[in-house]
């Protein structure tokens, strides 16, 4: 799966899920080379039936439900993103992944306070994180926040004043200003 092979990996999937009809690892790395393939709905199909095996990790669950959630995102399915998202946070509040995605889902959902919200959580677990602060600015903005929105956005560009999250921060306090 590693090296691009993804027909050769899904057959050592099918064949590790034959071996072993309870193992969830294997149906799971069946459905990411799915993703990688573009197989959306059957990705989605296998992290469902996944998900539904008891005595999982948290960890493992939270991972199966992330993948599941950007299965739906990209069938343009945001609000089952979303729940999906919500299911991995559940499973593991403290995953980076799905606190960061949520927000960015949230956000291509026009909800911008509850992006900004996962945002500034997942700056809790990484204050230095340039893309949340960045996304954090520009969510506090439409929700209606400028003076927070211009001080983070003000705070990406000085922190990175040649990289794409600078220059992405300045657009934006050229734009609103």
């Amino acid at each position: 799966m590693m090296e691009g092979r993804l027909a050769e990996s899904l057959e050592s999937f099918d064949i590790a899920i034959v071996n072993d009809g309870e193992a969830v690892e294997p149906r799971l790395n069946r459905a990411i080379v799915l993703i990688r393939m573009g197989e959306f709905a059957d990705a989605g199909a296998e992290l469902e039936a996944a998900w539904k095996f008891e005595g999982t990790s948290p960890l493992l669950r939270s991972r199966i439900a992330y993948h599941r959630a950007l299965a739906a995102d990209r069938e343009g399915k945001l609000e089952m993103a979303s729940e999906w998202l919500d299911r991995a946070r559940s499973a593991d509040p403290d995953a980076p992944d799905p606190i960061l995605y949520s927000g960015v889902v949230l956000e291509r959902r026009q909800k911008f306070e509850e992006a900004g919200k996962h945002y500034k959580r997942y700056l809790e677990l990484h204050p230095e994180s340039l893309v949340a602060m960045l996304r954090f600015g520009i969510s506090a903005h439409r929700a209606g926040y400028r003076d927070l929105a211009r001080r983070y956005l003000r705070e990406v560009s000085a922190r990175s004043p040649s990289g794409l999250e600078g220059l992405e921060a300045r657009k934006f306090l050229i734009m609103w200003d």
